[in-house]
């Protein structure tokens, strides 16, 4: 959408229209969608092995639950 966006305003731009305001407004979208991306990647990474040993406790639980509810039928 943000890429909708900034072509419209280049396409405005062209036809002799220029809108100031929201040409600085969309390249202040692109750079804080830049940096909230960036944060995401960063965030992914530094709780990935927190994230990976939570996966490994849910499925030994799990497991034990299955072999559980096994025994009791």
């Amino acid at each position: 959408m943000i890429d909708q966006l900034d072509e419209s305003l280049k396409f405005l731009s062209a036809n002799g229209n220029q809108r100031e305001k929201e040409i600085r407004n969309t390249t202040k979208l692109f750079s804080e969608w830049t940096s909230l991306k960036k944060l995401a990647k960063d965030t992914k990474k530094e709780i990935s092995q927190q994230v990976e040993n939570e996966t490994k406790k849910n499925a030994t639980n799990i497991s034990k639950l299955e072999t559980d509810l096994k025994s009791y039928i």
